[in-house]
């Protein structure tokens, strides 16, 4: 906080080493990123996205801290009218963050957030429709609650999710069953419908794939007006006698 507040020398020399730790630590997690495992990566990327928002509010209050900092020291000629440092420091983590957007009911919203929320909502059960899996398919089920009963219509296809990432999942989640079916190539799009054939029935349509969300320009749209909900209900009976997909 001094350092965008105080002139001097020392403040100056300050401000640039905080720049130079920032990139020699962006450096280091660059050069030794493959030391991470796909399981431990995605465990911390969707902590980071848990705490998201109470991130971007510390963020707000410093920046609203600073500023009435930068007021009051104005008025005794002692400090610069705007830190020169503060804009960099709020705009590090702003690229990674736009990627992480998806469209969601025609607004803007954050993947990860987003699709672990919708799940939560879910009383009674969660069917998922898609192709395409990882670890991160399963990790986006984690705030579900308690005895809702998960079915997964797969062809699991590059055999991105292993038996042994179930595994792991279960053992962190053992609260969480999956059931993993056989799409045999019924559908394109991918799904999410809450609550099949109950009052309370709710479906998504899903422009990407659950693992791939938020990596490019993509939406999610509830489908309000029952007309996907109808034909895809009757898929989904279908499906059901599909053989069970077996993980590998």
């Amino acid at each position: 906080m001094l350092m965008t507040v105080l002139k001097g020398e020392l403040a100056i020399e300050q401000s640039k080493a905080l720049i130079r730790t920032f990139k020699a630590m962006k450096d280091y997690i660059i050069e030794n990123q493959d030391m991470i495992g796909q399981h431990d990566y995605l465990k911390l990327s969707l902590f980071v996205t848990d705490n998201f928002k109470e991130n971007v509010a510390i963020r707000k209050e410093l920046v609203d801290i600073g500023n009435q900092l930068n007021e009051i020291m104005a008025k005794l000629s002692t400090v610069v009218d705007r830190s020169e440092i503060a804009p960099f420091l709020l705009d590090l983590g702003k690229p990674a963050e736009k990627r992480e957007y998806l469209w969601y009911n025609n607004q803007p919203a954050k993947a990860d957030v987003t699709l672990i929320d919708i799940y939560s909502q879910a009383n009674h059960s969660i069917h998922i429709v898609d192709d395409y899996l990882s670890i991160k398919t399963l990790y986006l089920l984690q705030d579900i609650k308690e005895g809702v009963e998960v079915t997964v219509f797969s062809d699991n296809r590059y055999r991105k999710l292993h038996a042994i990432d179930y595994c792991d999942f279960r053992s962190e989640f053992p609260h969480i069953k999956v059931k993993f079916i056989k799409t045999k190539g019924k559908l394109h799009d991918r799904f999410i419908v809450l609550d099949f054939e109950t009052s309370e029935e709710r479906v998504f349509h899903c422009g990407p794939s659950f693992k791939d969300a938020g990596k490019r320009i993509a939406a999610i749209t509830e489908d309000t007006g029952g007309i996907i909900q109808e034909c895809l209900d009757n898929i989904i009976k279908d499906m059901l006698n599909n053989p069970p997909l077996k993980l590998k």
